[in-house]
């Protein structure tokens, strides 16, 4: 619930705290991780519905894709034997020491701004990887090549496209709304090791969880594509031209009411949740 409120990094969050706590085993926060992983309501109904297509009901849409693949992947997981069979003790629970509500808006705007810096220091690391490689000409020669093949130039947004969400979403817009549903459920390199930074103390395995990402992201364009042919999302079903965010007219967007409401509750609930969790050191 928290992966899909909150966002990417807002799942591997959750499930590192609740290790670093002994609440649970690291392969079940390895599980977790791989399974709490989804894009939030604000960038995918606002930025990719309302700013990219024009339309929230498609953003919406992908939301819904995301949650259930989520859902599916965390029945695969759970079908398949990736199961931790070992129970963690009360005593194995690290006892929070009691803060007063004046720590805990302290700590909870350090997490925040921590959780920001990895955020941001991914996503600037791989926009330059990016442009260095456009500049590099390594994108031109993957567009040549898929040219040779049959596909066009689509090569060349292949490497922005899978490198970081934000970028890679305006460009998938030339190629339809499954390809943008693939890449928000994929999520992007940048937000893959912004998990591993997050995640220093699980240490989830890379190539399941790269595998879980593929897999998840197929199943959000499975799931847009057969929704595209219901009555309702027959006239989106197109690609449009419409490739720059011009505005995101949605009632999260930033210097709205929205916005400031949203910001404001989810501070009160740190201030006023932490120490109740911390009380729990005497249960």
């Amino acid at each position: 619930l928290t992966a899909f409120a909150g966002g990417y990094p807002a799942g591997a969050k959750s499930a590192e705290a609740l290790f670093s706590e002994g609440v649970i085993s690291r392969k079940e926060g390895e599980r977790l991780c791989n399974i709490a992983f989804c894009a939030g309501p604000g960038f995918a109904i606002g930025m990719i519905g309302a700013g990219l297509y024009n339309e929230k009901s498609l953003g919406l849409l992908i939301l819904t894709a995301q949650v259930i693949s989520c859902i599916i992947i965390g029945i695969a997981y759970n079908v398949s034997g990736f199961r931790d069979n070992h129970s963690v003790s009360r005593s194995a629970i690290r006892p929070v020491q009691q803060i007063g509500k004046a720590d805990a808006f302290v700590c909870a705007v350090s997490d925040s701004a921590e959780s920001m810096l990895h955020m941001c220091g991914f996503i600037v690391l791989f926009r330059v990887l990016s442009s260095l490689l456009d500049a590099a000409g390594i994108n031109d020669l993957l567009g040549r090549m898929t040219g040779w093949i049959g596909l066009g130039a689509v090569g060349m947004d292949i490497l922005p496209c899978v490198s970081e969400v934000t970028a890679g979403s305006i460009l998938s817009v030339k190629y339809g709304v499954p390809f943008t549903s693939f890449l928000v459920g994929f999520g992007g390199l940048s937000v893959h090791f912004q998990n591993f930074a997050i995640c220093r103390e699980i240490r989830p395995r890379k190539l399941v969880y790269l595998t879980t990402r593929i897999a998840q992201g197929t199943l959000c364009a499975l799931i847009t594509s057969l929704s595209l042919r219901l009555p309702f999302f027959s006239e989106f079903s197109l690609p449009t031209s419409r490739t720059m965010i011009s505005g995101i007219p949605t009632a999260f967007s930033q210097g709205t009411a929205g916005f400031g409401c949203a910001l404001l509750v989810m501070c009160l609930m740190s201030v006023i949740c932490l120490p109740r969790r911390s009380g729990a050191e005497g249960e």
